[in-house]
């Protein structure tokens, strides 16, 4: 049950992060393209963050039913203590998820 609902919330905030980026572009004065960042600033753990992504990964699977990790190779996440950082807490998981992935 906790699998399922961090798959939801996974793809919830990957909905969201898709408006956010369309929300970012927006024009000046003269009509060019801009880019405005918002980020949010959080107590981060990275290392939950990191432990999180890789229990997500073990059991995903790709749209095609197959394991997102292949037979033979083994994630392990043997993190040491990590300070917690000030981050946007999205914006290290997407980042995180993209490198694991």
């Amino acid at each position: 049950l906790n699998l399922v609902k961090n798959c939801a919330n996974r793809l919830l905030d990957l909905v969201v992060n898709i408006m956010e980026m369309a929300s970012m572009v927006s024009k000046d004065s003269s009509g060019k393209p801009t880019r405005q960042q918002k980020l949010s600033r959080d107590p981060v753990e990275l290392a939950k963050i990191i432990d999180e992504i890789t229990m997500l990964v073990r059991s995903s699977t790709d749209k095609g039913g197959k394991p997102l990790v292949n037979k033979g190779v083994e994630l392990i996440s043997e993190l040491g203590e990590l300070p917690i950082i000030e981050a946007d807490a999205h914006k290290c998981t997407q980042v995180f998820y993209n490198i694991v992935t």
